[in-house]
This record gives structure tokens, sequence and C-alpha cells, in this order.
């Protein structure tokens, strides 16, 4: 018979060892996470090795608007001496130009996060026919040198 009204109390560090269980580590974002968990999407133009994509910017929001520009950007933050894998970039669609037709009409504005650097603030650009957001980045990273 069992003298012991009770169970033996926890150890101190009892409670946490179902957090490193490996099985209960799915993949589910955090409730309270700034940013949902997302796939990163290659740009167009990433190298592939070892039969998987080569990650660099982590692409998010409206990105298919910009199609070739992706490759661009990321060639321009390697020239400046950057790493792409360091950057968040966000594109978000504004209105288009009203009476203009295809992708003349297609405005957007583009949000840059170095997220290697937290301390720098997002730089928020205007992309679309005629502007030149990358141009305008690569002017403000050797500004800011």
């Amino acid at each position: 018979m069992n003298t012991k009204p009770f169970p033996d109390p926890p150890k101190p560090n009892d409670h946490l060892e179902w957090l490193i269980d490996e099985s209960l580590t799915e993949s589910f974002p955090a409730s309270d996470s700034p940013a949902p968990a997302v796939a990163r999407e290659p740009a167009e133009g990433a190298s592939i090795q070892s039969g998987s994509v080569t990650m660099s910017v982590e692409w998010q929001g409206d990105h298919k608007l910009i199609g070739d520009e992706k490759a661009s950007f990321e060639r321009e933050l390697e020239r400046l001496g950057l790493k792409p894998d360091d950057f968040l970039v966000e594109v978000r669609r504004e209105p288009d130009v009203e009476g203009v037709a295809g992708r003349s009409a297609i405005r957007y504005t583009v949000f840059i996060s170095d997220v290697a650097h937290p301390e720098r603030e997002t730089c928020k650009l205007h992309g679309g026919h005629g502007k030149d957001w990358i141009g305008r980045y690569g002017k403000i990273v050797v500004g800011d040198r």
C-alpha cells in the first residue's frame, strides 16, 4: 500500500520538458507574432544549388506585381556590398492611374526593412511605370554611409 497521499512534487525544470519535446514543436505561428509565417518565394533568377533554391530577400505582399525587379533589387544590394538575406521587402498595390491601361497603370509602394539592423528605419518608396525605386534605394544607402 502506498503511504504517500500525493505524488512527489515536480522537480524545478520538469514543467519545461514538454516544451522541448520535438513531437510537440510543429510549425505553428505564434498568435502574438508580428508577422505570420509565410513561405519565402525566391526572386526570378535566384540560383538553385543541390536541388534547393538559394533564398535571398524575403518578399511579402503583392510582390508578384514587380516581376523582374526582384532580381534587379537583389543585384543592387549585392553591388552595394549588402547581403540580400538581411532584407525583407513588402509590396502593396496602390490604386491604378486613371485613364492609363496595362502595366503603365500599376502603382505600388515598396517597404524595405534591413532585418539585420533593426535600428534602421523601414524605407518606403513608390514604384510603378517611370518610378526607379531600386535606384532611389541605392542612393539612400550610399548617402547613409
